[in-house]
């Protein structure tokens, strides 16, 4: 038996008429337009959303990617950065003393402290007795005035200067009058050549 044979008997079982199968064709087209105009227009439209919001997405990782490359460079700069510095630290001349006071001064005026008094020593501890006769331990007291950040740079900067300087002492307390203010009286060791 054929597929239309078929369809004619089952037909003929159920007594469809035209009427009847025409008003089946009908809600069977309403249901496809129907089907079509909201479910799957809706798909598709959330398809094309889908595409946008991966497009972004796409987007972002690139960009987490590419940050997340430069802040493994900065830390490995950084850590580069903080090893410490094999850079020869120089020893002043007996009558380079002078340069060197100069030196401490522009560095206190750079960072806005006010010096109120440097006083220069020989160091006469059993240490210095110690040391060589060709180079001398040199003690510099300072006493300086301003604020807490701004010593905290002063310190830096000398020891950072191509000059060897060490802060052997310091004694930090408030500016009468002064609140945000600090008076300090720092002890610098540094050595000199005969």
């Amino acid at each position: 038996m054929n597929i239309k044979a078929r369809i004619n008997s089952l037909l003929a079982k159920f007594d469809f008429d035209n009427k009847t199968m025409l008003l089946i064709a009908i809600v069977s087209l309403i249901f496809l337009y129907l089907n079509f105009s909201i479910i799957i227009k809706a798909q598709l439209n959330g398809l094309s959303n889908n595409e946008k919001r991966i497009a972004q997405q796409k987007k972002d990782f690139d960009t987490f990617y590419r940050n997340l490359a430069r802040m493994q460079d900065f830390q490995k700069n950084k850590n580069t950065a903080a090893r410490p510095s094999t850079r020869q630290k120089n020893i002043i001349a007996e009558g380079g003393l002078p340069l060197f006071l100069k030196q401490v001064s522009d560095f206190a005026d750079k960072n806005k402290i006010l010096l109120l008094q440097i006083k220069p020593a020989r160091e006469t501890s059993a240490a210095a007795q110690a040391a060589s006769e060709k180079i001398t331990p040199f003690l510099v007291t300072l006493e300086a005035v301003g604020g807490y950040h701004n010593l905290g740079a002063f310190i830096n900067s000398l020891e950072n200067a191509p000059i060897f300087i060490s802060v052997s002492e310091i004694k930090i307390s408030p500016h009468e009058g002064e609140y945000l203010r600090q008076k300090a009286t720092i002890v610098l060791r540094t050595y000199v050549k005969k």
